[in-house]
């Protein structure tokens, strides 16, 4: 699983509309304690979709930060 961390609502809320559009299975987290951000929820998402999520959330410029578990 990789876990994406993002510095503002803003960010995440526009990371969730890029990835229901390409229907990219995800989940809403409340983001780990060991990880600092501002931002009080993170995504979840399986590993084997990592470079389709980097290529989804580039091209619709949101801001993130990929933590692997």
């Amino acid at each position: 699983m990789i876990i994406l961390v993002f510095e503002s609502t803003y960010f995440i809320m526009k990371a969730e509309k890029g990835l229901k559009q390409t229907r990219i299975i995800y989940n809403i987290i409340p983001t780990p304690r060991d990880i600092s951000s501002d931002c009080g929820v993170a995504i979840k998402v399986a590993a084997g979709l990592e470079e389709r999520v980097i290529e989804v959330l580039g091209k619709a410029n949101v801001e993130f930060t990929i933590r692997r578990v």
